[in-house]
C-alpha cells in the first residue's frame, strides 16, 4: 500500500479536481516577442512542489513538462524569452496539477498491474518529437531517460483513462439520452437564423414635440411614399431646419438570431424582408428608432441521422470529463486519507519565475 500522505512545505496539497489528468495544460497564446522588453534570461526559484509516496515533485519538474509542450505547441517562439515567461506564469498551476494526478494515476496502475512495454514508449517519442529524439531531447534541455519516463507515463494515464474512464463514460451515451441531446442541438442551431437589416435613429436636443413631429414625417415618407432611409432624410432636409435634432442612418448589420438584442429581435421579428417597422421610442425618451428588415435566413437544422454522430461525440466527450474527476477523487480519497486535506494554502502566492 502506498504511503497515504502529499507534503508541500508542512502544508497539504492537492490539484484542482476540474482539470483532468489526461489533458494538456491550459495553453494560452504567448505574447509577441516585443510586448515586453528584451531580457536575458527568465529566472526559475526551484523548490518542492510536493511529494507523494516518498517521489519528490519540484518547480523543475514541471518546468521541463511545460518545455515539451510549449516545444509542440509554440515552435515559433521556442527562442522567444518573453514568450517563455508568460507561458510558464500562465500554466505551471495547471501542469502542477496534472503531474500531481498523473502520479496518483501511476500508483493506481501499479497496483492494477498496467504497464506498457518499450516498442510502445519508442513509437510514441518519434511521434511527440520527430525522427531525430536525440537532438529534440538536447534541445529540450532533457536526459533521454527522463524523456523515456515522461513519455512511459503519459502512456500508462492514458490507458488508465482508457480502461477506468472511457468504458463508465460510454456507457452513460445511450439512445435516449444522444435524441434529448439532438433535440437541445436543435434548439441552439435554429438561432443561427441570419437577419440582415438597418436603423434610422432620431435624437432630441430637447424639444421633444420637435423630435416626435419629425418622426411622423420619417414614418410617412418611408411607409406611404416608398423612400428608403437616406431618401427619406434627403427629403426632410430640403423640407425642415433639424436645429439640435440629429438624424443617422446605421449601416447594414448581419446578425444571428442569438446575436440580437430582445428590443432588435422583437421589432425585426414583426416584419417581412423589405418592410419598415413604426417608429419605436427608447427608454432614454431621447431617442426614436425605425428598422428597416433587408433579409432573413433560417438555420437549416440538420436531420437527425446527420447529426447523431456530432450529438454522440459531445455527450462522450461531456461524460470523459466528469467520469475522469471523480475517478481522480476516488484516487485522491484512496491515497490521500480524504477530502479534509484538499485545501491549497501553501502556494497560494508563490510566483517561481522571474525575469532577469
Amino acid at each position: 500500500m502506498l504511503r497515504k500522505s502529499l507534503l508541500i512545505l508542512g502544508s497539504f496539497f492537492v490539484a484542482s479536481v476540474g482539470q483532468p489528468a489526461c489533458c494538456e495544460a491550459a495553453l494560452l497564446p504567448p505574447l509577441e516577442p516585443d510586448a515586453l522588453f528584451a531580457p536575458k534570461d527568465v529566472a526559475i526559484e526551484n523548490r518542492v512542489l510536493a511529494k507523494i509516496n516518498g517521489k519528490v515533485i519540484t518547480v523543475m519538474d514541471v518546468v521541463k513538462k511545460m518545455d515539451v509542450v510549449f516545444h509542440q505547441e509554440f515552435p515559433q517562439y521556442v527562442d522567444s524569452l518573453p514568450a517563455r515567461y508568460q507561458f510558464y506564469q500562465t500554466n505551471w498551476r495547471v501542469m502542477l496539477d496534472r503531474v500531481v494526478d498523473n502520479e496518483l494515476i501511476l500508483a493506481d496502475a501499479k497496483e492494477k498491474k498496467v504497464v506498457v512495454n518499450e516498442g510502445e514508449v519508442r513509437k510514441e517519442l518519434e511521434h511527440m518529437l520527430g525522427p531525430n529524439v536525440v537532438k529534440t531531447v538536447d534541445e529540450l534541455g532533457l536526459t533521454f531517460d527522463e524523456a523515456w519516463q515522461m513519455v512511459s507515463t503519459d502512456l500508462i494515464v492514458k490507458k488508465m483513462i482508457s480502461y477506468m474512464v472511457h468504458s463508465k463514460a460510454w456507457a452513460m451515451v445511450g439512445p435516449s439520452e444522444i435524441y434529448t441531446a439532438y433535440e437541445q442541438f436543435a434548439k441552439e442551431y435554429a438561432r443561427r437564423e441570419q437577419w440582415r437589416y438597418s436603423m434610422l435613429s432620431v435624437r432630441s436636443g430637447g424639444d421633444r414635440e420637435e423630435v416626435v413631429r419629425l418622426v411622423d414625417l420619417l414614418n410617412t415618407l418611408l411607409h406611404q411614399e416608398g423612400l428608403s432611409f437616406n431618401e427619406a432624410v434627403e427629403a426632410l432636409e430640403v423640407r425642415e431646419e433639424e436645429g439640435a435634432v440629429k438624424i443617422s442612418v446605421s449601416p447594414t448589420y448581419e446578425r444571428a438570431e442569438h446575436q440580437l438584442s430582445a428590443q432588435h429581435k422583437n421589432a425585426l421579428a414583426a416584419l417581412k424582408v423589405g418592410q419598415y417597422s413604426v417608429p419605436i421610442e427608447q427608454k432614454d425618451n431621447t431617442t426614436w428608432r425605425i428598422f428597416h428588415l433587408e433579409g432573413w435566413q433560417p438555420a437549416e437544422i440538420p436531420a437527425f441521422q446527420n447529426a447523431q454522430l456530432q450529438v454522440k461525440n459531445g455527450l462522450f466527450e461531456q461524460a470523459v470529463v466528469s467520469q475522469t474527476q471523480k475517478y481522480i477523487e476516488q484516487l485522491r480519497n484512496h491515497f490521500l486519507l480524504g477530502p479534509d486535506l484538499f485545501e491549497v494554502t501553501a502556494l497560494q502566492n508563490f510566483q517561481p519565475f522571474s525575469m532577469i
